[in-house]
């Protein structure tokens, strides 16, 4: 707050003019002075800082500004790291619920406008199945009942295929400047083989789209699990079973051609036997 001189005229309590008093006696005048000079002298020093914080505000906006439209700039001319970088900031800004982490990587594909997110989805353990809480009086407790195995089961899939949606539509959706022309989204599960004790990170979902094509779909009445295999999305089954798949485009920094698979997904009628088909084959 911009300092007053009134406030350290107040503080250091200097003495209102009486031209009659200070008539006769010159040590109230001098008194008077004195302190109008330490009031003054004290607003000085605060106005001074106050402007210099102001001035250093400013330089620091003016920085930010310059930042900002440089990397608007640099995401607008579709350069590969600002515009992964972009995209970064759209899913880290995007809110989930609480006790729900977000891991993920990001690659662009400047030849084709590609934009590659892998992602880290939720394993069926991490996410709460309780429907109810009851407390029993009798026995002074608080009881849960969660859902029936079937239920959870159908709950996990919705659920994954709703994050699945989500992201490709935040990324399209954000992407004012046309960077993108087709995405590629693969989630990922990190658990244990609990046949062998060893831990594993496997891509159960893989979904692409171009930007046209989806941001054409009506989300608001879109089931998500259909919008997916209308897509041609993969995935291998019943996606509680964490079966893996292979992406339909995999993120690798060191090797950026593109695997063209529209085409081969557009033939397949079932997503069960695109899981059946060998590796060679797909």
């Amino acid at each position: 707050m911009e300092p007053k001189l009134e406030s350290f005229i107040e503080r250091v309590n200097v003495p209102k003019e009486d031209k009659f008093i200070e008539f006769f006696s010159s040590s109230a005048r001098n008194k008077r002075i004195e302190k109008q000079k330490e009031a003054e002298r004290l607003y000085f020093e605060a106005y001074t800082e106050f402007q210099n914080a102001i001035n250093e505000l400013i330089n620091v906006q003016k920085e930010m500004n310059h930042s900002v439209n440089q990397f608007r700039r640099t995401y607008e001319g579709a350069i590969p790291p600002f515009v992964e970088r972009y995209f970064r900031t759209v899913i880290e800004n995007s809110k989930y619920p609480d006790g729900m982490s977000k891991h993920f990587d990001i690659q662009y594909l400047s030849d084709t406008k590609s934009l590659v997110v892998d992602f880290d989805l939720p394993h069926p353990y991490t996410l709460p199945n309780v429907i109810e809480y009851k407390f029993v009086h009798a026995r002074k407790e608080i009881t849960s009942k969660t859902m029936k195995k079937k239920e959870f089961e159908e709950y996990y899939e919705d659920v994954i295929y709703q994050i699945t949606i989500r992201n490709v539509y935040e990324c399209l959706s954000a992407d004012y400047a046309n960077t993108v022309e087709l995405i590629v989204f693969n989630g990922w599960i990190h658990g244990v083989d609990t046949s062998t004790g060893q831990d594993f990170h496997s891509c159960i979902i893989s979904l692409q789209a171009t930007k046209d094509e989806f941001l054409s779909l009506n989300l608001e009445k879109v089931v998500p699990k259909d919008c997916f295999r209308n897509l041609k999305g993969l995935n291998a089954g019943a996606l509680y079973q964490l079966a893996p798949v292979r992406p339909i485009l995999e993120l690798d920094r060191d090797d950026k051609r593109f695997v063209e698979s529209k085409e081969i997904l557009a033939g397949i009628n079932s997503i069960p036997n695109l899981a059946a088909m060998p590796w060679e084959d797909f």
